[in-house]
């Protein structure tokens, strides 16, 4: 999905490596967005597991 977001704050003005994580875009910006509760679990699971990577 091409979009935009905070990250390009980031990338383009301070030169941070950024990377953009997210459930499922099928819905994102609808009329009737959603997001599938177990998308939901599964993008927190990967950003809890990579957060504990990172802090050890």
């Amino acid at each position: 999905m091409g979009s935009v977001t905070d990250a390009v704050t980031l990338v383009r003005h301070l030169k941070i490596p950024t990377i953009s994580i997210g459930p499922d875009d099928r819905t994102a910006h609808a009329t009737d967005e959603y997001v599938d509760i177990n998308q939901l679990v599964t993008v927190t699971k990967a950003l809890a597991l990579a957060i504990m990577r990172w802090c050890g």
